[in-house]
């Protein structure tokens, strides 16, 4: 797989994993933590940039509104939220961890690449 062609990405959009497991595994799952934990990272990797170079960048563009549509209109962005809430307590404590700055880099990774995500062009179309 390359990130010019990102054919896992594409697949696993074709097969709506994300609104059939990754979605209900972070919605339903939240006492396995461990679970929740990994389909953030899913998630994260799923929603990165797509490389100006490309192939298909309209269509991959595509599948990442549909992914944000997902991620936005459910309860995922809450889950991610109160993931923070212990790695918050630790640093307020001083007692914050290199675990919990992982869990807030991974947190603040997903809403960046989610808010990053841009309309289609008419450039990009074309």
């Amino acid at each position: 797989m390359t990130p010019q062609t990102r054919d896992v990405f594409k697949q696993v959009c074709k097969w709506n994993i994300v609104a059939k497991d990754l979605i209900p595994i972070i919605e339903y799952c939240q006492d396995d933590r461990n679970a929740v934990l990994n389909a953030v990272k899913i998630l994260v990797f799923l929603t990165m940039p797509v490389e100006p170079t490309s192939n298909d960048i309209a269509q991959q563009i595509e599948y990442l509104w549909g992914l944000k549509s997902l991620i936005t209109c459910c309860n995922v962005v809450a889950v991610a939220v109160s993931l923070l809430e212990s790695p918050l307590e630790n640093l307020d404590c001083e007692t914050f961890t290199e675990d919990d700055w992982k869990l807030v880099q991974l947190v603040m990774t997903l809403f960046r690449n989610v808010l990053a995500i841009q309309e289609i062009s008419l450039q990009q179309k074309g």
